[in-house]
């Protein structure tokens, strides 16, 4: 079966007129005795940065070509023509891989973490290639940027994100200073929304599933006469009961979710084109499920709590609760001109998030906290991109961005015998010039060159813990900082084209990532900053390979990643946070992708990535548990990083086009993903075991191509396992995933 999507929905310039096919991407993680054949094979050849897998023919069994966006170049590129590593899904694959939101993606990805929360949820602790981010003060800025239509979100808080109705999504692994600019250390995740094809239609969806879980969604489609003008109206509502049973009180897991985003599309001529995209959405219910690790030196182990006995059960006696609610206009115009596409894009977001979280995971009430988060952001990117001549391509652009946050947390520790509270708020004003080209020495070699330099200012108000009311009435602003950077990224690439289907690349890349202020600083006495850029030097050589005439796709990266002035927010004895540029390290790895096409209705796809992560210094921290307020820099430089698995794997397969005759035509497509164990927390005080999940799912489009039913499961194997831990002298707590679940959805298109 292929599935039909139009890269005018993606949306780059006059070359989105073209339809393309795209074929379904799946899960990438070993399942039982076919991983055992497939990792041997994959760690053999080469993977890729770039894996969009899909868009096949399914009469010849060839892999058809895989298209991006994220070179920012104005038109789509074939994936294997791009010299950075990407993995990229089409809004097809990602549904048919029952892909819901943005930790799900992170199970098709090697060497990225991209869980769903953290003591808060939805909080985008992300981590690719070693590089991530643990901790949830607003102010500290992510390692892995996260861009919606051209906008980057500012802050981590309520960035996982749901990604019905994509046209796609790119997930690009190592640091990206020159065309992304700061905050990308880690890498970028980019998402594109499906936009008004010029044609009236659309479709219609519904699903059940277990624990109550019920969707409607839809995507309605309409266009002038002409086809000048065209709309669309995407919608999804979601909810579901409680998941987790709470032996201390109310049971947990439940919540209700909608997202609206319309979308207009003016052809204003030829050359030009304006897309407007709206979106507001709501998220609200239990917060995440958190558990108690037992542990006989922490505060709730010696008050006599012992966690319950099933791995999914819990004992909360104030279950978290959360809600989110966040809107964002984008306005993108494409101008064809010059001999190059000049784009426009303006975003505008503001959200707001009010959790409550029992961080003890426990029936006591030892340690809760409620963070309330209040964010406004602006941006503006102007670029142009085109052949400057026979042999130069050039991208170049000027970006601006603005936001203003308002930060607010208070904690009830001992059943009330302490409730510090405090207020943070904070300004930022960034401004970036950036030009990046590639030109072509010879028919087989090219050069990049990029440039981007960048001047960023930040103000601070802090109302450090103690100099607030518990109900935020009355503040004393204890901190007035101010702080103003600049820095200059670049990249040096050198790309040699062996043979039509052969590409091979070597490039070095200098990245930053925002200095700042604490936004949740411990008292008046600590100052709240400033903590510096963090900047590192990355070095990557890959190569990209089709072969068996098309049927076969190998790409491989390796990577080399210098790490100066190393952000880490870090618990003292006392259990006071600061953010500090903490260390150095080096971060080196490998990776492998893979997809074959074995005939018209087989396809496998498999990854395997190595990630060896490795501190050269790191002071300030206290190795200790419990923390004797020493410092242990030595012991501290054998840490292991947090949330990084060393090897992790992943396998899937798709059998397609089975004919049912007057049933229809069935696809099978079944998946899983493992990783090694890694420490969970900074002091490695935790460590998860490894894990392994399978996924299934069966996709049934009846005859005249209008109704479909798919059937789904969702870690198949109840595999307990977490998704972020906390530890201090207080308690130990980790943060579980969802046991196995399982649904149904019918779809209507018209």
């Amino acid at each position: 079966m292929i599935y039909s999507n139009a890269i005018d929905q993606i949306g780059c310039a006059d070359t989105t007129r073209t339809p393309v096919t795209n074929r379904l991407n799946f899960s990438r993680k070993p399942t039982g005795a076919l991983a055992l054949a497939l990792l041997p094979a994959a760690v053999g050849m080469a993977l890729s940065s770039s894996a969009i897998y899909a868009q096949e023919d399914n009469r010849r069994g060839k892999l058809e070509e895989v298209v991006v966006t994220a070179q920012k170049r104005g038109v789509v590129e074939n994936a294997q023509d791009v010299p950075v590593a990407i993995y990229g899904f089409s809004g097809d694959m990602l549904e048919t891989a029952q892909v819901v939101d943005l930790a799900d993606l992170g199970q098709l990805v090697p060497a990225a973490d991209m869980p769903p929360t953290s003591p808060i949820r939805g909080y985008a602790n992300f981590n690719i290639r070693g590089m991530g981010t643990i901790g949830t003060v607003v102010t500290e800025d992510p390692t892995v940027s996260i861009v919606v239509d051209g906008m980057p979100l500012g802050i981590a808080a309520g960035g996982v994100l749901d990604v019905y109705d994509l046209a796609s999504a790119e997930v690009l692994a190592g640091p990206q200073g020159t065309l992304f600019g700061r905050n990308t250390t880690g890498g970028a995740v980019v998402l594109r929304t499906r936009r008004p094809s010029g044609e009236s239609g659309g479709r219609l969806e519904a699903g059940v599933g277990n624990f109550g879980h019920f969707e409607v969604a839809g995507a309605l489609e309409t266009a002038s006469s002409n086809g000048d003008l065209a709309g669309r109206l995407a919608f999804k509502y979601q909810e579901n009961d409680d998941i987790f049973d709470n032996l201390a009180g109310e049971d947990v897991g439940e919540r209700e979710f909608y997202v609206i985003r319309p979308s207009l599309r003016w052809q204003a001529s030829d050359d030009v084109t304006v897309d407007l995209v709206a979106e507001v959405g709501k998220d609200e219910g239990d917060g995440p499920a958190a558990r108690n690790i037992f542990n006989p030196l922490t505060t709730v182990s010696q008050s006599g709590f012992v966690p319950p006995d099933d791995k999914f059960d819990l004992a909360l006696n104030d279950p978290n609760n959360n809600k989110l609610e966040w809107a964002h206009l984008i306005a993108e115009v494409n101008w064809s001109v010059g001999g190059g596409v000049f784009t426009s894009v303006t975003g505008a977001r503001e959200m707001e998030q009010r959790s409550r979280v029992d961080s003890d995971g426990s029936a006591l009430s030892i340690f809760n906290f409620e963070p309330w988060v209040d964010q406004e952001q602006f941006s503006q990117e102007l670029r142009w991109s085109g052949q400057v001549s026979s042999a130069l391509n050039l991208t170049t652009g000027l970006y601006y961005f603005s936001q203003e946050l308002d930060y607010k947390e208070r904690r009830v520790i001992f059943d009330g015998a302490v409730t510090p509270a405090l207020n943070s708020r904070q300004d930022h004003d960034q401004w970036a010039l950036f030009a990046q080209g590639v030109y072509d020495l010879s028919d087989s070699f090219s050069l990049i060159v990029g440039l981007r330099y960048t001047d960023e200012a930040k103000e601070a108000q802090v109302a450090s813990f103690g100099n607030c009311s518990f109900d935020f009435a009355n503040c004393t602003f204890d901190q007035d900082l101010e702080e103003s950077w600049e820095n200059l990224g670049s990249k040096l690439g050198l790309n040699w084209r062996i043979s039509d289907d052969w590409l091979a690349y070597a490039s070095w890349t200098r990245g930053f990532r925002s200095g700042g202020f604490n936004g949740r600083n411990p008292n008046p006495q600590t100052p709240a900053g400033p903590f510096d850029e963090e900047s590192v030097d990355a070095f990557e050589v890959g190569s990209k390979l089709e072969f068996f005439d098309g049927a076969a796709r190998l790409n491989a990266a390796l990577y080399y990643n210098d790490f100066e002035d190393l952000q880490r927010t870090i618990l003292d004895a006392d259990n006071l946070q600061t953010v500090e540029n903490a260390a150095s390290a080096t971060i080196s790895g490998a990776e492998i992708d893979f997809a074959w096409s074995a005939s018209s209705a087989l396809t496998f796809f498999g990854s395997f990535a190595y990630v060896d992560a490795d501190y050269d210094e790191f002071f300030g921290i206290d190795v200790d548990f419990p923390a004797d307020g020493i410092l242990d820099p030595e012991r501290a430089a054998d840490l292991d990083f947090f949330n990084v698995a060393k090897h992790s794997a992943s396998a899937s397969f798709i059998y397609d086009g089975i004919d049912l005759g007057r049933a229809g035509e069935l696809s099978l497509r079944a998946g899983a993903f493992w990783k090694d164990e890694y420490p969970s927390n900074i002091r490695n005080i935790i460590v998860y075991d490894s894990i392994f999940v399978t996924n299934a799912s069966a996709t049934l489009r009846l005859p005249g191509d209008q109704l479909t039913l798919s059937l789904y499961a969702k870690n198949i194997n109840n595999e307990q396992y977490g998704q972020g831990a906390a530890a201090t002298g207080l308690f130990f707590v980790d943060f579980i995933a969802p046991p196995r679940t399982f649904g149904a959805r019918l779809s209507y298109e018209f």
